[in-house]
Formats: C-alpha cells, sequence, structure tokens
C-alpha cells in the first residue's frame, strides 16, 4: 500500500519532471532502469541507487533547444528530485510499467 505521503512525492516528481515543450523535439535520449527488458538500446542505465542522477545526465545531455527523454519500462529508484536545466524538455514514460519509486538517503 502507498502512503499518501509517498503518492504526493511521486506527483511532485511528475510535476517537476514535465515542462513545457516545444511542438517538436530535436533529440530524443533513451533511459533504461536496471530492471528495464530494452536497456540494451538505452543511452543511460539506471544502476538501482540515485537513478535521478542518470536522468539528469541525460536531460543534461540534450542540445539546448529542445528534446524528449523517454523513460523505459521498469523501475527507477530515486533518493532526490530530478532537476531539469534545459529548457522544453519532454520526459515520456511506459504507462504504469514504469515506476519512479521514492527510497529515503
Amino acid at each position: 500500500m502507498i502512503s499518501n505521503a509517498t503518492t504526493k512525492f511521486y506527483a511532485i516528481v511528475l510535476v517537476c519532471l514535465v515542462m513545457l515543450t516545444a511542438s517538436t523535439c530535436h533529440a530524443t535520449i533513451v533511459v533504461g532502469s536496471k530492471t528495464s527488458p530494452g536497456k540494451g538500446k538505452a543511452d543511460f542505465v539506471c544502476d538501482d541507487t540515485d537513478d535521478q542522477e542518470e536522468i539528469e545526465r541525460a536531460t543534461n545531455s540534450l542540445p539546448p533547444t529542445s528534446g524528449k527523454v523517454e523513460l523505459l519500462a521498469g523501475t527507477y529508484h530515486l533518493t532526490d528530485s530530478v532537476e531539469i536545466i534545459t529548457n522544453h524538455v519532454t520526459i515520456c514514460e511506459a504507462g504504469s510499467a514504469t515506476i519512479l519509486k521514492h527510497v529515503p538517503a
């Protein structure tokens, strides 16, 4: 069972991840979790520890104009929020198969 605090954390993370996007994306970066079935085609693969770091590296590798980060299906273990410094970033996920899990530091 997920507590209300955990649910609120997930909502905050998702709001932080989804930013104003341009009408077209010029680049797509793929991020896989340690458990992602298709992680072999990912540009970044998380290691189940501070996965927000790999997601941040993916967003930081986008061109300054716009881009998309695709989170493959799997569980991502986050100990902190994801800081996005690039404008016009879209974060896509595989629906309910992509799980962002808060893990206390």
